[in-house]
């Protein structure tokens, strides 16, 4: 798809970030708009067209927002881009928005520095030096209605292929939507990008077993049988609850400096891992009473998993690395990845499902070494221990669960899951796998036992349902359902 404007690409920009964030991922902009199609002397024409429907189904979310209560955090950590004209910037003059001046710590780049003289794009070597201090740093940006915000850092830094997260932020008398979820899906220069969850649709069934309203936007959840306790991550404000696992009523809450998706127990309980992505730290909170143990590591911690003998795995995706912390310090950094995802641990061997890199990695953890690397589809996510020696992987752009063994590293099996498989969790005591599809609100059972995944069992879920655990003899699930704040729990 193409889009022009004669706006100097603003409107045009502003349609194909849209088109972006509903999952389209074939959309250009035409360099120089309408201006320079009539300068070519190309054909024009004043018919007025009726276009063939076509076979584009929506997935709405598929870029990444940055909320008003993140943006603060994000100026700190990276670069927040003010993309209006140097006057409003300034607070010289403000004709739109009730307030003048900016955003604390952002830093001005006017869109009309996207372009040359002639209206066109400037060249990938000149934008590069015109966004140089966003280079290898998170991005935000934001102007006042979200239109010249689309052309700033998500349009042109995707023209110079930087490699780095981009996210768009447009500010109105309400939140616009802008170019986390975790990416825009952030980009390698080779156009690869890490899938997100397919935004839900409305409910088409009634969720199977109780749902219970908890907190905002519930996005990470694990149980620990060790306490027996289901532990939810939540927003507004950042925490940790830890719920009875039955009545799903509120047994601790523990207050965090900022964001969590995912969450993974200690391997011997009584402990959950909680990487808050947006303060660069990994926390051990204790179950019982709400004692937790920080421990910086690097940029954007994703996932964290725990090994046996207490060490505890990071995933640090803005860094492309993997943090071994022990007893609260940083003992070894292993460097050699694109962007980690999902991370596990096998009894010496870590496991990571790289989402920019397409890949699923082992190294050993004693040793400090790779040990070996292969592909994982075409967008994986999450990575399970299913069963010994086994991990189950998402593939969520390809629409696959695909299962390895472990050593030697080894693809052995996949089963096509439409919809946008996700949320993972695995019960290795009875060789079963547990992956959410976001795209329709459904959760699905996989007996793991042999080579070849096969399906056991099907239920629709709340909306949104981008984690699920699971407690052992898989006959207990819970999934979050993120868009109304809700805990299901199904009992089997």
């Amino acid at each position: 798809m193409v889009v022009y404007d004669d706006w100097a690409g603003r409107a045009a920009a502003r349609c194909w970030w849209l088109l972006r964030w509903a999952g389209h991922e074939d959309v250009r902009v035409l360099d120089g708009g309408w201006s320079a199609w009539v300068a070519a002397a190309r054909h024009q024409s004043d018919d007025h067209l009726t276009p063939t429907r076509g076979d584009f189904t929506a997935r709405p979310g598929q870029l990444i927002v940055v909320s008003a209560d993140e943006v603060l955090d994000l100026a700190e950590r990276g670069v927040l881009i003010d993309a209006r004209n140097p006057e409003r910037f300034r607070g010289d003059v403000e004709p739109v928005d009730p307030v003048a001046g900016h955003i604390p710590g952002a830093v001005n780049v006017p869109t009309s520095a996207n372009l040359a003289d002639d209206g066109r794009f400037r060249s990938p070597e000149e934008l590069r030096e015109v966004y140089s201090m966003a280079d290898g740093q998170p991005v935000a940006a934001y102007c006042g209605s979200g239109v010249t915000a689309a052309q700033g850092p998500s349009g042109t830094l995707e023209r110079v292929r930087h490699r780095h997260q981009i996210l768009t932020l447009a500010l109105s008398s309400a939140l616009l939507l802008g170019g986390c979820g975790g990416g825009s899906e952030s980009e390698q220069g080779d156009g690869r990008k890490a899938a997100e969850p397919a935004g839900s649709s409305e409910l088409s069934a009634p969720p199977a077993g109780t749902v219970k309203q908890v907190a905002p936007q519930p996005q990470g959840t694990v149980y620990d049988a060790a306490s027996d306790s289901l532990v939810v991550a939540v927003r507004n404000p950042d925490r940790v609850l830890v719920l009875d696992p039955t009545t799903l009523q509120q047994r601790l809450s523990v207050d965090l400096p900022g964001k969590v998706r995912h969450l993974q127990t200690s391997a011997q309980g009584g402990t959950v891992l909680v990487p808050v992505e947006t303060a660069n730290k990994i926390f051990e909170v204790d179950l019982t009473d709400g004692d937790l143990r920080a421990t910086d590591v690097q940029r954007h911690p994703h996932d964290a998993a725990g090994a046996p003998n207490g060490d505890v795995l990071v995933g640090n995706e803005f860094s492309g690395s993997l943090s071994v912390v022990r007893r609260g310090r940083v003992t070894h950094t292993f460097t050699d990845l694109s962007q980690p995802g999902g991370v596990v641990a096998e009894g010496d061997t870590a496991v990571v499902v790289d989402v920019r890199d397409y890949s699923i990695t082992t190294y050993d953890i004693e040793a400090e070494k790779r040990i070996s690397r292969l592909p994982a589809g075409e967008g994986p996510t999450h990575g399970v221990v299913a069963d010994q020696n086994k991990v189950a992987v998402t593939d969520t752009r390809g629409d696959e669960v695909l299962l390895y063994t472990i050593d030697p590293l080894e693809k052995i099996g996949a089963i096509p899951l439409p919809d946008s498989p996700y949320g993972l969790t695995a019960d290795p005591s009875t060789q079963t796998v547990w992956v959410t599809l976001t795209g329709t609100n459904e959760l699905v059972g996989l007996d793991v036992s042999g080579s070849t995944p096969s399906e056991i069992a099907r239920y629709p879920t709340v909306r949104q349902p981008d984690t699920v655990a699971v407690a052992p003899g898989s006959k207990t699930l819970w999934v979050t359902g993120r868009t109304n704040g809700e805990i299901q729990r199904i009992t089997r």
